[in-house]
């Protein structure tokens, strides 16, 4: 019975979750105590200074160094990636580096020389500029990044597979040549670097911006050769193109259309998210492609019909965007973004959807009367949106981006927060530096702008956020310089899930009783009709019950 697998599946996966991290934080982290005693949303103070690593420069102090790219190494290492300049007017160049768990400089981090001590540029060969947009970590350990560059005449992706060591990997050569450095040029796209992804079988998945707008991917072999049976849709979007490793979408075919992430699902299928144009303006688009590039056909929107793809707004004609995607272990896809009709009414705001497309009735929001949607102010006081989304172990969500602040001191940006439980209410254990954040806070990192761009979940629960910040001039005179912060995560939701349903403290016939109830799919009073409860027993109704499944154990109810 699907109901029965679904439940099996639910405790199971409570169940393994805690052990996975249990262990893999034991190994990566045993020198580190634990975040869960800590409030939700504080800094941790073992990690840098006073939770915090600001005013980090890659090139000389004299230029300046912005982070757009970040990515947490097994072992617990960061990496930050982005553009340097070695002075003011000089010309971007692509830049990395990488700190130890505890914030300090990890000197074991070479670079391709072999004499740079844990950050260094990563200049490509034959371009007037670069930048890298993307880094990630594969199953072997080795680094992928990919940039943007230009030779002055057309702009490229550019790319570079780093060893362990920061020492350039020879076998990423295309099938040729002396390897570690890949440039992938078409002068009719001109493309934009978004969002990569490494599968499993150590391809990789490139979504890039095709001029002058339009979503285009591309994949390649581990050798970083195109991989020719990557094809995309035909013509008429129904059946397999001839992409040949790389291919455009024409989503809705009237323009418009701007991608900016990629997420990769259990099955192989891929997710990409932007903003397109719509019925009603411009609104959050997402398609699903099979693993050859096809569409998902069975992904129909929130409205149906769509056959892989679908363009909705999220509150009324506002504009909306999709700025970052997550994959939960169900299926469900979950997209922040940010909605608003102009500038200063941006608030961050998302949707969860089924494996279907459809909005996920069960995902209420934070008013609880949003199916499947959410829009909400952090603070409220000007622009704010959603940069990154993360989902825990435990089912709860992350959301992390940017929130004006219009102090003067302040040169308008800070790193701004939400965590939101798996049914979309606000976690309100998650309360910030300041202890009174319920759900959601904005924080300054530097003394002046900080703008956040990448975000990671450690083992056991703590947060890492990355990004470019200054202590001086807002950039307007060389001061951005990359930052990281690292906060407690504070409890995970399977640390409190119990077995003892009722909590009356004993798991007994009663608690037995319904769970058997719940994989057998039992909802309403059926769950407790002809139980008999303790005195003491705190959850006695259906709806007591299941609110307490989907907050402290992350349920989601089929």
């Amino acid at each position: 019975m699907p109901r029965f697998s679904s439940y099996r599946q639910f405790m199971f996966t409570r169940c393994a979750a805690t052990l996975r991290r249990a262990i893999v934080a034991s190994m990566a982290l045993a020198a580190l105590p634990m975040s869960h005693a800590q409030t939700a949303g504080t800094f941790d103070a073992s990690f840098g200074v006073g939770g915090k690593v600001t005013n980090f420069f890659v090139g000389p102090n004299t230029g300046s160094s912005s982070a757009v790219a970040m990515a947490v190494q097994a072992d617990g290492k960061t990496l930050l990636a982005g553009s340097c300049r070695a002075t003011e007017s000089s010309s971007d160049t692509a830049c990395i580096a990488r700190l130890l768990p505890d914030g300090q400089v990890d000197t074991s981090f070479t670079g391709p020389a072999g004499n740079a001590p844990g950050k260094f540029l990563l200049p490509f060969a034959e371009t007037e500029w670069s930048g890298i947009k993307v880094v990630e970590v594969g199953a072997d350990g080795k680094i992928l990044v990919a940039a943007e560059c230009s030779n002055g005449v057309e702009l490229k992706i550019c790319t570079m597979r780093l060893t362990a060591s920061g020492a350039l990997d020879p076998t990423f050569n295309g099938g040729s040549g002396p390897g570690g450095e890949l440039q992938y040029t078409d002068p009719s796209v001109l493309p934009r670097v978004q969002a990569l992804k490494i599968q499993p079988d150590g391809k990789t998945v490139f979504l890039f911006r095709c001029y002058p707008d339009g979503f285009c991917l591309q994949r390649i072999n581990v050798n970083g050769s195109l991989d020719t049976s990557f094809d995309g849709p035909n013509a008429n979007g129904t059946g397999v193109g001839t992409g040949n490793g790389r291919f455009r979408l024409e989503l809705f075919g009237i323009g418009g259309e701007y991608p900016n992430d990629l997420a990769l699902t259990a099955d192989g299928k891929l997710v990409a998210t932007g903003s397109c144009i719509g019925p009603n303006g411009y609104g959050v688009c997402v398609v699903r492609l099979n693993s050859n590039g096809s569409y998902d056909t069975s992904f129909d929107g929130p409205n149906g019909g769509g056959n892989g793809r679908a363009v909705f707004g999220v509150n009324g004609g506002d504009f909306a965007t999709g700025s970052s995607v997550a994959i939960q272990p169900d299926g469900k896809i979950v997209i922040g973004g940010y909605c608003g009709n102009s500038s200063a009414s941006w608030r961050m705001c998302g949707v969860r959807l089924t494996t279907s497309g459809a909005f996920d009735p069960e995902f209420a929001g934070p008013s609880a009367n949003a199916s499947g949607r959410f829009r909400f102010a952090v603070v409220g006081e000007g622009a704010e949106q959603v940069k990154r989304v993360a989902i825990q172990d435990d089912g709860r969500i992350l959301l992390a981006g940017i929130c004006e602040n219009p102090a003067p001191s302040t040169n308008g940006n800070d790193f701004c927060f939400a965590r939101l439980n798996s049914d979309g209410s606000f976690d309100t254990s998650f309360d910030g530096p300041a202890g009174n954040g319920n759900g959601r806070f904005r924080i300054g990192i530097a003394q002046d702008m900080d703008i956040l761009d990448g975000i990671a979940l450690r083992p056991d629960g703590r947060i890492v956020a990355g990004g470019t910040c200054s202590d001086t001039c807002g950039g307007s005179c060389g001061g951005n310089a990359f930052c990281v912060a690292q906060f407690h995560g504070g409890s995970q939701g399977y640390e409190t899930c119990s077995l003892d349903i009722d909590g009356d403290g004993v798991v007994g016939i009663t608690d037995a009783i319904m769970h058997a109830r719940l994989a057998l799919g039992f909802q309403g009073s059926a769950l407790t009709n002809g139980l008999s409860f303790a005195s003491n027993a705190v959850r006695t109704n259906s709806g007591d019950i299941r609110n307490h499944l989907i907050t402290q154990c992350g349920w989601v109810s089929p």
